[in-house]
């Protein structure tokens, strides 16, 4: 049965066999209808809620693989090489952060360095964006778009298929899909927001075998230096679109206010060139990062 305000809500006078009926009983039960009804309380209202969507994006500058600039992609682990003129691992606790992200994995790569693993095939990078709700809200879903190449294309610029190379990590073979891609959505502590150790993982997809499907089935030219016809698009030099699109529906997660949460993209970048399809050198190079979260806020007034 569905919940049913009591009517002590509306007004403490109550009427019932063995209690009398007055004319200033019946005044005041009146008056507190009227005030109720003119009051509007929040609780006698459905909540209404307006979809937001939070879009953010990544382009490499160009298709170059030497192209050495990784911002705002940074290595997952803090060591001497995150920090200018400094030659030697420092001190344990130097480093408020040693991780920037909780939860993420791959084949291969483990969480920290340690250079006397000979089984330590690469690292990650991170692209971690911020995002602070001053009220409540709930978010419901995170899509990933990873934009590349498709097989169709005239010329291809970005032609990796996440799978392994001929030396995979152990327990892959060759052609295998690869399982080293994660996201991550977080919430900061409350009151130590710096620390990540501290933070709440609302929801992560990680040791998932990463596919590659076509986005869009629209078949698009690939002549894209013809003269544009107004409102007539002329295609696109990667042809239609393609890539990897990895959903997370029906998160339905509740944040509480003066939040400040986190969502990361983990990518592999590994040691040796032929472990992965990946880019060894600079894996940002792989194709255009495309992410959606969507959040439900209420409406207020």
């Amino acid at each position: 049965m569905a919940f049913r305000n009591h009517p002590r809500v509306v007004t403490k006078q109550q009427f019932a066999d063995g209690t009398t009926i007055d004319g200033s009983r019946l005044d005041d039960a009146m008056q507190d209808f009227v005030d109720r009804a003119n009051s509007v309380p929040r609780g006698d209202f459905a909540d209404r809620y307006m979809r937001t969507q939070y879009v953010a994006g990544w382009t490499p500058f160009h298709t170059n693989t030497n192209e050495t600039h990784h911002f705002p992609w940074m290595p997952h682990v803090n060591n001497k090489t995150q920090v200018i003129g400094l030659s030697t691992d420092p001190p344990s606790g130097s480093f408020n952060n040693v991780e920037r992200v909780k939860g993420i994995e791959a084949p291969g790569i483990k969480s920290e360095f340690d250079d006397e693993n000979i089984n330590l095939v690469g690292h990650h990078q991170v692209w971690e964006t911020s995002y602070f709700f001053h009220k409540p809200c709930i978010v419901e879903d995170i899509r990933l778009f990873l934009f590349t190449s498709h097989p169709d294309a005239s010329v291809r610029k970005y032609t990796t298929d996440f799978t392994y190379g001929s030396s995979p990590p152990s327990g892959f073979a060759e052609d295998d899909p690869t399982e080293d891609l994660s996201i991550v959505f977080s919430v900061d502590d409350e009151f130590n927001r710096e620390d990540r150790q501290k933070a709440s993982v609302e929801a992560i997809r990680t040791s998932f075998q990463v596919p590659l499907k076509s986005l869009s089935q629209l078949k698009i030219s690939n002549a894209f230096n013809q003269t544009p016809n107004s409102m007539t698009p002329v295609g696109h030099f990667d042809g239609s679109p393609f890539g990897l699109y990895v959903p997370m529906r029906d998160l339905n997660i509740p944040i509480h206010q003066n939040s400040r949460v986190r969502l990361a993209i983990a990518i592999p970048t590994y040691a040796v060139v032929n472990v992965s399809s990946w880019p060894a050198n600079n894996p940002w190079q792989v194709g255009n990062f495309s992410l959606t979260m969507t959040v439900l806020e209420e409406i207020h007034g």
